[in-house]
């Protein structure tokens, strides 16, 4: 058995010595300290595997829960966004209900007669009606599920347990 820090000579096969070289290259190493960096590589994933009972990958692990966490925070966020939006719209709706029903009286107080503004104000009304009826009354016509802070928090106060979960059970495993 060699010591630590002697050079030994090993005779790799065609497949694996290209595949050294290309980590070598790509990594700006010498072909020794990619040979070193491979083996520690590689035996890290033997004791996850062993740690884990199958072929698993630490980094593979966090990536998956990552992209999960990632996925429920975008719903999350759009949820909240779209609670904001729906707002925001009912404010506009009932803004411009405003708007066109002072321009219809202002027309009609001071008996304004012209087509052009009675066609573009009966387009805006038409505006202001699909609004209203998307925005403000809809309530009225449908029970929709109304998107408030309680569910949100819920939701989120979920997803914080199924991941502690999760790391309580590895670390339980880890420490077994």
């Amino acid at each position: 058995m060699s010591q630590k820090g002697e050079k030994i000579s090993l005779k790799l096969s065609d497949d694996v010595y290209k595949l050294v070289v290309n980590y070598a290259t790509s990594n700006n190493v010498n072909i020794e300290d990619a040979i070193v960096e491979l083996l520690r590589k590689g035996y890290e994933y033997y004791e996850l595997e062993k740690m884990y009972d199958k072929n698993i990958h630490n980094r593979e692990v966090w990536d998956r829960r990552f992209y999960f966490l990632k996925i429920e925070s975008a719903y999350l966020y759009y949820r909240l966004r779209l609670r904001d939006i729906y707002e925001e719209m009912k404010s506009l709706a009932m803004t411009l209900s405003s708007v066109v029903s002072m321009l219809d009286l202002t027309l009609q107080r001071y008996n304004i007669n012209d087509k052009n503004m009675a066609e573009y104000l009966k387009e805006m009304h038409g505006l202001v009606t699909y609004y209203l009826d998307n925005y403000v009354f809809i309530s009225k016509k449908e029970q929709t599920p109304e998107i408030n802070d309680i569910d949100v928090i819920h939701s989120i106060e979920e997803t914080l347990e199924k991941y502690k979960k999760i790391l309580k059970e590895q670390h339980n495993n880890s420490n077994v």
